[in-house]
């Protein structure tokens, strides 16, 4: 995967995303796993032209997350200065917002529906004892 490079506030991060933004997403909203982690991204399937402040804080905490993932990073950023960014500087969160949830998305597992829902595991090679 290609990196994802940000500039928030004049500070550049490269983002990362797999299972590290899970467990910081997990701590942040309480939630014990994957399932709920991923439950409360239902709220960005339907994205309008407005965005509610429920589908801006899960954007926010992914981008929060993503950034701390990251330990090549060796500044932060928090929700203030995002926040800052929708109402002074539009165009610029929302490159972010498209660079982070385009890189959330390529991170994701493709799915096949053949194994929906089925964990795929290694299979074992047989070998032939010599005689």
């Amino acid at each position: 995967m290609a990196d994802v490079i940000v500039n928030i506030n004049e500070k550049t991060f490269k983002l990362q995303f797999g299972m590290k933004v899970f467990r910081l997403l997990s701590q942040q909203w309480n939630v014990p796993g994957l399932n709920g982690v991923m439950a409360r991204f239902a709220v960005l399937q339907d994205m309008a032209n407005e965005l509610t402040f429920e589908q801006l804080d899960v954007i926010s905490d992914l981008i929060i997350a993503s950034v701390q993932a990251n330990p090549e990073n060796t500044q932060s950023v928090t929700r203030d200065e995002i926040d800052d960014l929708i109402l002074y500087d539009s165009p610029a969160i929302m490159e972010v917002i498209e660079k982070v949830m385009q890189g959330f998305s390529d991170s994701l597992p493709k799915s096949n529906p053949e194994q929906s829902g089925k964990l795929k595991v290694a299979a074992k090679k047989a070998t032939k004892a010599k005689a």
